[in-house]
């Protein structure tokens, strides 16, 4: 992940906000689901990467809109949370070529085709 721009900036604006919640470190079933996940994101980067694709869009259930994850963005999210530790915020990618980013569905079941594994 990059380094946060306002990390040791006095004048971080997030500041105003207040401290984060304690992080919880993952119990037992959601390290199986994270272990997936990240393996999935690694099957989608090595099958759909040489297609053009640079990563993954998911709707985002408080805004509305989608945001786009680079396939380093997320396999770094994954390792972070598998290592007790909370996921840095990043900064979305800016103006990102949203035909180069496919939902995690699609992503699934175009592996899934590729390797010839039915559902």
């Amino acid at each position: 992940m990059p380094k946060d721009p306002f990390e040791d900036d006095p004048d971080d604006p997030s500041r105003l906000i207040g401290d984060e919640a304690e992080f919880e470190p993952l119990d037992e079933r959601e390290r199986l689901e994270v272990i997936e996940d990240l393996a999935a994101v690694r099957a989608f980067r090595r099958i759909m990467s040489p297609a053009g694709f640079l990563g993954v869009s998911m709707l985002c259930e408080d805004c509305g809109e989608p945001h786009f994850y680079a396939w380093d963005v997320l396999e770094a999210h994954y390792l972070t949370l598998l290592s007790d530790r909370p996921s840095p915020v990043h900064e979305p990618e800016f103006a990102p070529d949203e035909d180069r980013y496919a939902p995690w569905d699609y992503c699934a079941g175009y592996v899934d085709g590729r390797l010839g594994r039915r559902a």
